[in-house]
């Protein structure tokens, strides 16, 4: 509300400098006007959104407004529904023919994927990944030693054998 009256001081201010000014002053003067109308217009719309708000939450809590619960079993039935044994042999049905069977469409297919992956089986091959979890250093370790092979291949080029050494060596210290 402060504000408010700020602004309407301010458009007060604004009339009485109108009257006496010219050329760019006046447009000055008239583009803050709209700035300043413009701003009070956005306080009442948020003044008169919050009483909305304010008035809606009084009559739910007098009961004169009554209001749906959301279901929240809906996701329970999904997951139960993917978790089933049924499920699962219709996901494998789908991974060999590509076909799913029409009970389960509506609960595999979504935007862009073909099927849900039931938990089970993908808590499978998550242990799986776990099990056969060593390679992912070796190959983090290949791809270094490639890449100092380059930065060295690059330096020799760039600087001749004997300018670039003293740089090569500290990199042959991170290939060992």
């Amino acid at each position: 509300m402060e504000r408010t009256k700020e602004i309407e001081t301010r458009k007060a201010e604004i009339a009485k400098l109108c009257k006496e000014a010219k050329g760019e002053e006046l447009n000055k003067l008239y583009e803050e006007m709209q700035a300043l109308t413009n701003e009070a217009n956005e306080i009442r719309k948020a003044a008169d959104e919050a009483e909305k708000r304010k008035k809606i939450a009084e009559q739910l809590n007098d009961g004169k407004l009554k209001s749906k619960k959301i279901d929240d079993k809906k996701d329970d039935k999904l997951t139960n529904k993917i978790d089933s044994t049924e499920y699962r042999k219709a996901f494998m049905d789908y991974v060999l023919t590509g076909e799913m069977p029409v009970e389960f469409r509506d609960v595999s297919l979504t935007a862009n994927n073909g099927a849900v992956i039931p938990t089970a089986v993908m808590n499978t091959v998550v242990e799986k990944m776990d099990s056969y979890g060593t390679i992912l250093p070796l190959v983090r370790k290949l791809i270094r030693q490639v890449l100092l092979y380059r930065l060295r291949l690059l330096l020799l080029r760039q600087h001749g054998y004997k300018k670039a050494q003293p740089l090569i060596q500290p990199l042959n210290l991170l290939l060992v």
